[in-house]
């Protein structure tokens, strides 16, 4: 059964291998010819690690992973970057947008996104009418003479010179840079692969939905019980605890920062952060196909897509000139297929990166399948989607008796828990030291979620917004930034200015981690979030998340500014302060007090940072911390509070704050 490449030597079926073994999985002894597909596969190319999911009918009868050599052997749980497996995912994203009447594919780019150029810099005026299917059937006319495949992302030096920014880039800098660059092709024409087209197709998702492009992807993959798919993250410090490290030769000056180093390709030489929509996401197999086999029956409860959009999403392309003939291939919507009649269609798509070798298949058949590797063909010689596809082909047209056992529940992830008190606290990602989010729950629907952190040039920023509980998730839909407040005694409420960014959403995986998806100024990222505190609902006796002066004090008269207070286990408190400088830019300022009630008065030290660069070159080594005053506080659960500020330097006067209550974590009694 050929479905996608051209057949070769079945080299692989009578390899016979000495190092590759199965590593994890349920053993399926009907099935066990795909162990020695993938264990002969590994073994001939010296591939580390690998992964096999397959399912019939929508039932997942087969989870392996495989390890040879392997620093880090990997389970079936194990995540893997899926590199171009993403743009089919995309696709399916927006025709699932469609389908809810966000958007029509047919629509204008013009219509959805800004195509501001670089100063200096002119629009090509065919750039307006490129439509959203465009984008995602290669038909945008993007490109660069003579470079197939012309790809922006990998251009950040030439970008960063560019727009005068630095690295690392954002995709507002890429989509900004290609802006002012003419296409090579009249849109809807000509076949150029782009992965800039799927950036964009990713950024129209966050303009119809408001929301990150990855938090949007949560939404609709959680309807089918698909709850880790996180997106890639460059650097190898910063990969997931669960996710299968990569193995490639190759090397290259970081994109990350403007130091130079050398860095290993896939560590760093390419910026995965930017990379979501077109081949940023880092997904198992088992989830992989789970999404593959939902497409198989439009009319069941619970399909992502209706009959019309997934039959859309596989049909010919617009630049298709009659006839079709049984059995090619063509690019649809993301995807490659090749149709055998009465719409009975193999779809499926390959995925390189440096240390990433994918390739997810979904026969007409009812069989849908996903192979993911840890290294990819850097020799020059032969075909290894070739030889697996052959190999696979043949292993699949040996089974006659499929086994009838369906392994997603015990593979996939359960529902995780609903959002609520229990999540209340200080929430930060490891490998950003000197940043994080403080949350507020204010009743059982909403929260106030505070994000300090930094701009591009590390000065000091923080947003806040008011979210809503929705299952396991707090959503942002309007992310606020706020400036004008003169610091001190002189503060007017009325001074404050406030700006809509963006929006935010987090969600909780469990009491201990989260996600943070984000969308600021048109540039979309995430965190991946650890709790710095135990939640009130512990068992643990020294759990104080339910202590009356946890939650948020502010005073009447500086509407606009406030403080962030929660009690950790033991009695230390952390004391965050949200306010401005004297020329009304943001500032804040952390405390921290041990064994102090508060409620007679503590004075307490507060530092203020500088040198956090935002987005993924963030550095902690490079956040500096400046001891700036000492705050009295004095907190009363039925009594007048207060804060007594001085100390600070020239850009921070002395200041008296009557404080009251807007929220606790919780209605504890009021005890002293």
């Amino acid at each position: 059964m050929r479905f996608a490449l051209a057949p070769c030597l079945l080299l692989l079926l009578s390899f016979t291998a000495h190092g590759a073994q199965v590593a994890d999985g349920v053993d399926v002894p009907e099935l066990e010819i795909f162990d020695d597909v993938m264990t002969n596969f590994m073994e001939a190319h010296d591939i580390p690690d690998g992964q096999l999911a397959i399912t019939r009918q929508g039932k997942l009868v087969f989870a392996r992973s495989y390890t040879h050599n392997s620093g880090k052997p990997t389970s079936i749980h194990s995540q893997y970057r899926i590199a171009s497996v993403s743009k089919p995912l995309t696709s399916t994203l927006l025709h699932r947008a469609q389908q809810d009447g966000l958007l029509s594919l047919d629509d204008k780019i013009s219509k959805h996104l800004d195509l501001t150029t670089l100063p200096g810099q002119t629009a090509d005026p065919r750039l307006a009418s490129v439509t959203v299917r465009q984008l995602l059937q290669h038909l945008g006319g993007f490109g660069s003479p003579g470079e197939y495949g012309f790809d922006p992302g990998a251009h950040d030096a030439a970008i960063a010179f560019a727009t005068e920014e630095g690295l690392p880039v954002l995709k507002t800098d890429i989509q900004k840079y290609m802006n002012g660059r003419s296409l090579i092709h009249e849109p809807g024409t000509t076949f150029a692969y782009s992965n800039y087209g799927f950036m964009l197709a990713g950024m129209v998702i966050e303009s119809v939905t408001g929301l990150p492009y990855g938090a949007y992807a949560d939404e609709i993959l959680n309807e089918i019980g698909i709850y880790d798919a996180r997106q890639s993250r460059s650097q190898e410090h910063r990969l997931y605890p669960e996710e299968a490290r990569y193995y490639s030769s190759g090397v290259k000056s970081t994109v990350l920062d403007n130091s130079g180093e050398i860095v290993a390709l896939q560590y760093g030489g390419l910026n995965s952060e930017n990379n979501g929509s077109y081949g940023g996401w880092t997904i198992s197999a088992p989830e992989i196909v789970r999404w593959l086999s939902n497409l198989d029956n439009p009319l069941a409860p619970g399909s992502i897509l209706n009959p019309s959009s997934r039959d859309e999403m596989w049909d010919l392309p617009e630049n298709h000139v009659p006839p079709y003939n049984l059995g090619d291939e063509y690019y649809a919507s993301g995807w490659s297929v090749r149709e055998y009649g009465y719409n009975a269609k193999n779809t499926y798509h390959t995925g390189s990166l440096p240390g990433t070798m994918t390739w997810a298949v979904r026969l007409w058949t009812g069989v849908s399948y996903m192979l993911s590797f840890n290294k990819r063909n850097e020799t020059g010689q032969g075909n290894w989607y070739s030889e697996i596809d052959a190999a696979l082909g043949v292993a699949l047209d040996q089974i006659f008796n499929w086994p009838t056992h369906d392994l997603f529940p015990i593979v996939l992830r359960d529902q995780p828990e609903d959002a609520g008190a229990r999540y209340n606290g200080s929430w930060f990602d490891v490998t950003h030291d000197g940043e994080g989010f403080a949350i507020s729950v204010i009743n059982p629907n909403t929260a106030v979620i505070y994000w300090f952190t930094y701009d591009r040039q590390g000065n000091q920023k923080w947003y806040f917004g008011i979210a809503q509980l929705e299952g396991h998730r707090m959503i942002v839909d309007t992310l606020l930034e706020t400036r004008g407040g003169r610091f001190g005694p002189g503060f007017d409420p009325t001074e404050v200015e406030t700006t809509e960014v963006g929006s935010l959403v987090i969600n909780f995986y469990d009491g201990v981690r989260a996600k943070a998806d984000y969308l600021l100024n048109g540039h979309s990222g995430y965190q991946e979030l650890s709790r710095l505190s135990v939640p009130f609902s512990s068992d643990e006796p020294e759990a104080s998340g339910d202590d009356w002066r946890n939650g948020l004090w502010y005073d009447l008269t500086h509407d606009g500014e406030g403080y962030v207070v929660e009690v950790l286990p033991g009695g230390q408190i952390v004391i965050y302060w949200f306010t401005y400088d004297k020329d009304g830019d943001p500032a804040w300022m952390i405390g921290t007090i041990n064994g102090e009630s508060l409620q007679d008065g503590a004075a307490i030290t507060m530092q203020l940072t500088e040198g956090g660069n935002f987005g993924v070159g963030f550095d902690p080594d490079n956040v500096i911390a400046t001891n700036n005053g000492t705050a009295v506080i004095q907190l009363r659960c039925d009594g007048p509070s207060s804060s007594e500020y001085s100390g600070g330097n020239s850009r921070f006067s002395e200041v008296t704050l009557n404080l009251q209550r807007l929220a606790t974590f919780i209605e504890p009694p009021c005890t002293e």
